[in-house]
């Protein structure tokens, strides 16, 4: 309600402007949290493992600026702490400690 990816898609935009001398391709990758949830048990951390493959496959790239837009990620955070309280299954545990962890490497190779 704010405008927070509204203004996170602008920045994205910006930055592809600004750094074309270096990057020739531009992606912006949005991840709706709500979607990485699967209600058939462990399936949901082969989504996040599908979506970060190709994220990582993207980043191989030097001439492709990728950035990733997690729109809601509080969603992620909420179930995160209901999991540790018991009232959400161990599923959405490991949905958000692979997208953590993913999110890390990320970082860390590029």
């Amino acid at each position: 309600g704010t405008g927070k990816t509204s203004l996170s898609k602008a920045l994205a935009h910006k930055m592809s402007i600004r750094l074309a001398h270096l990057c020739k391709n531009a992606v912006m990758i949005e991840i709706h949290s709500h979607s990485l949830f699967s209600k058939w048990f462990s399936e949901s951390g082969k989504l996040v493992a599908r979506l970060f493959k190709h994220i990582f496959e993207l980043v191989e790239d030097p001439e492709t600026l990728v950035c990733v837009l997690i729109d809601e990620v509080e969603s992620l955070t909420s179930a995160r702490t209901n999991a540790m309280n018991g009232s959400e299954p161990g599923d959405a545990v490991r949905v958000v400690n692979s997208m953590l962890t993913n999110l890390d490497n990320l970082k860390v190779t590029h």
